[in-house]
C-alpha cells in the first residue's frame, strides 16, 4: 500500500478526527491503519465461539501505546479482509499465523482420559 504524501497527512488526520475517527487512523509515516477505521465505526468487537468464552475488545484500546493485556497479546486477534482490491489484515497486537493449540490440547486430554478409563477397567 502506498503511503499518503507528507503534505496531506495532517489535513487527513484532522478531517478524520472531525468525523469521529481516531488520529491514529493515518500513521505519521502516511500509511493507513485499518484498526483506526474499525475504531471509528465500532466501539467494541465481540468474538463468540462454542469453544471459548466471549471475548470483548474495546477498539480504541487497540490503538493505545500502553502495554497490552497479556491475554490479548498471547491471543493476537487478527482479522483478514479479502476482496477485489486484495487483502487487508487488521492485527493491532501483531498478526497471528493461524491455527490453534485447541485440537492438540483436546487430543492430549482424550489420551489421558482414555488412560484413566483403561486403568479403572483393568483394575476390576
Amino acid at each position: 500500500m502506498a503511503a499518503i504524501p507528507a503534505a496531506l497527512i495532517a489535513p487527513l488526520q484532522a478531517a478524520l478526527q472531525q468525523q469521529g475517527f481516531p488520529v491514529e487512523t493515518i500513521r505519521p509515516d502516511g500509511t493507513l491503519n485499518p484498526a483506526g477505521l474499525l475504531a471509528g465505526v465500532y466501539s467494541e468487537v465481540e468474538f463468540r465461539s462454542a469453544t471459548t468464552p466471549n471475548i470483548r475488545l474495546n477498539t480504541n484500546a487497540l490503538l493505545s501505546d500502553g502495554p497490552p493485556n497479556p491475554f490479548m497479546a498471547w491471543l493476537k486477534p487478527t482479522v483478514i479482509l479479502r476482496g477485489a482490491g486484495g487483502e487487508t489484515a487488521i492485527a493491532p497486537l501483531g498478526a497471528h499465523p493461524g491455527g490453534s493449540i485447541l485440537p492438540l490440547v483436546g487430543v492430549a486430554a482424550a489420551l489421558v482420559a482414555a488412560g484413566y478409563a483403561l486403568r479403572a477397567f483393568t483394575e476390576r
